[in-house]
């Protein structure tokens, strides 16, 4: 910590210099340096992960800057976001992106057909008078990631031990508001591959309402109706479990077995207690 301050108010100072010497008279003129330090960074977030930052002004919402850095970047103190100079500033930071597109100023979102994104982000409100101001953030998982696997479906006659669906996982959930991390309304669609012996692994934002399902589709050859065969209300299965709910502060990850046959469940949530460990585990 001491010394990450060091190697802010060091590099603060140079900063502070360069605009004393180019603007001697108006000092309205220097712009605000924010500097960020996350909180819970015993998550151990890779360094090399890219984070996008903005800055607008508060409580108007002008624009006033963004940029793109790494992890270590925050972390050795030696990123920061020049804005101008304004009363109190708010904005928000996004890691994890890929597929995911930023519409408008705050709106993260995908395309059918895509999955999600493993979204973590923060959101900050900060005074912006003054020449410096380290900004203390959190990041929080914004995104599920769902493991679902199929037991039995060798017992299927005329398969050869293939598992002969398809699956479709669709909903009304597209995106998150990355300030507020409100769910954005929009076509979700999604086909993930098939891991060998019938086991998909997708993600998904924080749901806006309760249509999240998962479709089976017969593979031609292997099932005798190639259109949708059943479909499975993940929203409900979920939401039935006591250590689930799509409002929690950090979203939790979900592994669900299914006895097509027997049509019957098992459901594990991993919470996630804020290490990369628990994100990162594969069932």
């Amino acid at each position: 910590m001491k010394k990450h301050l060091a190697f802010v108010f060091a590099i603060s100072a140079a900063l502070t210099l360069s605009c004393r010497s180019s603007v001697v008279e108006d000092r309205q003129e220097c712009p605000a340096f924010l500097f960020f330090e996350i909180q819970n960074d015993e998550a151990q977030f890779d360094p090399a992960e890219n984070v996008y930052v903005s800055a607008f002004t508060y409580p108007e919402g002008d624009f006033l800057a963004s940029d793109t850095t790494k992890v270590r970047a925050i972390r050795d103190g030696s990123f920061y976001l020049p804005v101008k100079r304004t009363e109190s500033a708010f904005g928000y930071g996004v890691l994890g992106f890929d597929k995911c597109r930023l519409s408008g100023e705050m709106s993260w979102m995908v395309r059918e057909g895509e999955d999600f994104d493993r979204i973590f982000r923060f959101s900050y409100h900060t005074p912006a008078y003054g020449e410096k101001f380290i900004v203390p953030v959190e990041l929080l998982k914004d995104h599920c990631r769902i493991t679902v696997k199929f037991n039995n479906y060798d017992r299927f006659s005329g398969t050869s031990g293939q598992f002969p669906f398809r699956a479709l996982v669709k909903g009304n959930t597209c995106g998150i508001d990355a300030q507020s991390g409100v769910p954005l309304k929009g076509a979700f669609f999604y086909e993930p591959e098939e891991t060998p012996g019938g086991t998909f692994s997708f993600t998904v934002p924080r749901q806006f309402d309760r249509s999240l399902v998962l479709d089976l589709m017969g593979k031609e050859g292997l099932f005798e109706n190639s259109g949708k065969v059943v479909s499975f209300d993940l929203w409900h299965l979920f939401n039935e479990q006591e250590n689930f709910s799509w409002e929690q502060k950090n979203l939790p990850d979900v592994y669900l077995e299914i006895d097509y046959l027997e049509f019957s469940f098992n459901i594990v949530v991993v919470p996630w207690q804020g290490s990369v460990l628990d994100y990162m585990y594969e069932f």
